[in-house]
Order: C-alpha cells, then sequence, then structure tokens
C-alpha cells in the first residue's frame, strides 16, 4: 500500500476470524453461564434467609454484567467485521497498483 505502510490480508483475517472469534464465542459463553445462574437464586432464599439481604444486589449486578458482556460482544464483532474490511482494503489496493505495473 501507498506511504509505506503493508500488511498480510491474511494475518488480518485470521486475526478477525480466530482471535476475535474465540474471543467472541468465550464471552458468549460467559454469558450464558451468568444467566444461568438465575435458576439457582435459591441460595439466597435457603439458609434462614441469611443471603436475603444480598438478592436484589446480585440481581442488579447480574444485569449490569450481562449488559457489559454484551456490548464487549458487540465491540468483539465490530472489531473483526473493520479487519475484514482493512484486509479488502489492503487487496484493493494490491491489485490496483499491479494492474498499473502491467
Amino acid at each position: 500500500m501507498a506511504e509505506g505502510f503493508a500488511a498480510e490480508a491474511e494475518r488480518l483475517r485470521t486475526g478477525s476470524r480466530e482471535h476475535l472469534g474465540n474471543m467472541t464465542d468465550n464471552l458468549t459463553e460467559s454469558r450464558r453461564q451468568l444467566v444461568n445462574t438465575s435458576s439457582h437464586d435459591t441460595a439466597f432464599r435457603g439458609g434462614d434467609d441469611r443471603f436475603k439481604s444480598v438478592e436484589n444486589r446480585w440481581e442488579e449486578a447480574r444485569f449490569y454484567l450481562t449488559r457489559v458482556i454484551d456490548d464487549n460482544i458487540l465491540n468483539l464483532d465490530l472489531a473483526a467485521q473493520a479487519l475484514e474490511e482493512i484486509a479488502r482494503r489492503y487487496e484493493d489496493t494490491d491489485t490496483e497498483n499491479a494492474a498499473g505495473l502491467a
């Protein structure tokens, strides 16, 4: 590419698909497990109401943690799309430059 910059499009795609994709998969699984904790809220109701006072705080924390994970999943998806677009632009520029040399 012009101005002395260079990139390997395939490595950008690997970063997009494998690395960011794996992170997204891990966050998705973490989100699933966090949401599943709602089916185990009986811990707050057992034990002579020992933990009843923190039940609402945990529900609130779970809600916000889920939002944070959702935001991070979205950001990783957007980053992956950006890497794909950068790779495509590098390839387009290389093709144009090669055509100009022919």
